[in-house]
């Protein structure tokens, strides 16, 4: 069950790097990198564990040091808020995921996020 959640998160990430004007896996400021450094924290963001792991939080606070540009940031932000659209996802643990990594990532992970200030 989890490999096939897995496996559906990172199809809707990957699709979403469709969009984005840079190759898909040339840098984690797009949806596909994204997902590669987020993939510790799908049993976390589908609810399949309390609390994420720690190849989850690696993955977390080496995008935030990653990113840091103010477009960077702004990709990783919309590519989080496409993240709350996918089915099964647990949108309180997807928030949850900076503090529990101890990570500010400068938002909050919400729909009512504008990713654009």
């Amino acid at each position: 069950m989890a490999n096939q959640r897995s496996v559906e998160i990172l199809c809707v990430m990957l699709v979403l790097s469709l969009h984005s004007n840079s190759p898909p896996l040339a840098s984690a400021f797009n949806c596909a990198g994204m997902a590669l450094w987020l993939k510790g924290c799908v049993p976390y963001v589908f609810g399949m564990t309390p609390t994420p792991s720690l190849d989850c939080c690696k993955g977390v606070i080496g995008w935030r040091n990653g990113a840091t540009s103010v477009h960077e940031r702004r990709k990783g932000c919309l590519c989080l808020k496409a993240l709350l659209l996918a089915p099964g996802i647990d949108l309180h643990h997807v928030a949850a995921l900076p503090a529990m990594c101890h990570c500010n990532i400068g938002f909050p992970i919400a729909n009512s996020t504008r990713c654009s200030t």
